[in-house]
């Protein structure tokens, strides 16, 4: 189950972060989050992503973060 949870919510991001315009490189200049990082969240590589994080990416995207973490199904 939480393999599929932090895949749609990288599946999600990384639709976010396309729809934006931003290549990955711009995401982590714009959320301080490291390219890598933000790859292996995208791919499903990443589990358990921080709240930091996804405050991070949230804040870059310019998007609520209680929508990023039902999306998560954090809450």
């Amino acid at each position: 189950m939480d393999a599929v949870k932090e895949t749609s919510i990288g599946l999600y991001l990384k639709t976010i972060r396309k729809e934006k315009g931003f290549t990955i490189i711009q995401a982590a200049e714009r959320s301080s989050v490291s390219t890598a990082q933000i790859s292996r969240l995208e791919t499903g590589e990443r589990l358990n992503p921080t709240l930091e994080t996804l405050m991070k990416l949230s804040n870059a995207y310019e998007l609520e973060l209680e929508e990023v973490l039902k999306v998560g199904g954090y809450i």
